[in-house]
């Protein structure tokens, strides 16, 4: 089994591998040209500075040449191409595919931080979100201490956010909720067992999310849902003698007095 550190440092190689292949090439190839016009600008500028210093002709031409040198290497190594070679580019999809397998394949609770972490990433595996939908439900109230307040908004933009056909998500989420929620998801709950975010079409996803809110507020507040459930109301005890019997009367009637058929002729 993997350990916490191992499952934090493959999400961070799975940020990294994203980072670098989506996000970092428009940034350094403006980087770069500012880089190159700022030399281009100090090569021009330093031109006519070194004529006007007052040293031998043979020392300004040295200077000279060692200045456009410098500037020429510089401007050089920033308009290298700067993409990785297919031994680099083929090492850091390797290391992108392991931190992946160890992420999707781990069942212990650890991992669902760091599956939170990369599951909005552009172009994700699949593989995640139904790793989470494993592993979520498992998280007890023990497991709490293992989301930090940022992956816990993550949790809570699963519910307010849905991708399509994430319902299975949605529910996982809702039952991790229950045993790992705080007040902050008390609102969030509520609105999805009245049928928001698309929680109207499932009614095992508007019964988890109730009962996750319930469970949540018994837990914050011990003796809510005793208070708020329905129970068998308790009948007073009734003592033999408050019983309902027949009235009896002391005096007895007359036979005379009595009432009779009367005969037919």
């Amino acid at each position: 089994m993997p350990s916490e550190d191992a499952l934090k440092q493959a999400s961070r190689d799975v940020l990294r591998y994203h980072s670098r292949r989506v996000y970092g090439r428009p940034t350094m190839s403006k980087l770069k040209n500012l880089i190159v016009l700022a030399l281009f600008t100090a090569a021009m500028v330093g031109v006519p500075l070194l004529k006007v210093i007052p040293v031998p002709s043979y020392a300004l031409s040295f200077v000279y040449f060692v200045y456009l040198m410098v500037i020429m290497l510089l401007i050089g190594l920033t308009m290298g191409d700067s993409s990785p070679t297919r031994i680099e580019a083929a090492r850091a999809a390797l290391k992108y595919n392991r931190a992946i397998y160890l992420l999707t394949h781990c069942s212990a609770p650890e991992a669902v931080g760091p599956l939170i972490d990369v599951l909005r990433l552009p172009d994700i595996t699949a593989y995640v979100p139904l790793a989470l939908c494993k592993t979520l439900p498992h998280l007890q109230t023990e497991h709490s201490s293992l989301l930090n307040r940022k992956q816990r908004d993550s949790l809570m933009r699963l519910l307010t956010e849905p991708d399509p056909d994430s319902l299975d998500l949605q529910r996982s989420t809702v039952l991790a909720l229950a045993n790992i929620g705080d007040a902050q998801a008390l609102p969030i709950l509520e609105q999805l067992a009245s049928g928001a975010w698309g929680a109207g079409e499932s009614l095992e996803l508007r019964e988890d999310a109730r009962s996750a809110f319930v469970a949540i507020q018994e837990r914050i507040h011990p003796g809510y849902a005793g208070r708020d459930l329905l129970r068998a109301s308790d009948a007073p005890a009734v003592s033999p003698d408050g019983l309902l019997r027949p009235t009896t009367s002391g005096a007895e009637t007359p036979p005379e007095e009595l009432l009779r058929a009367r005969d037919a002729r």
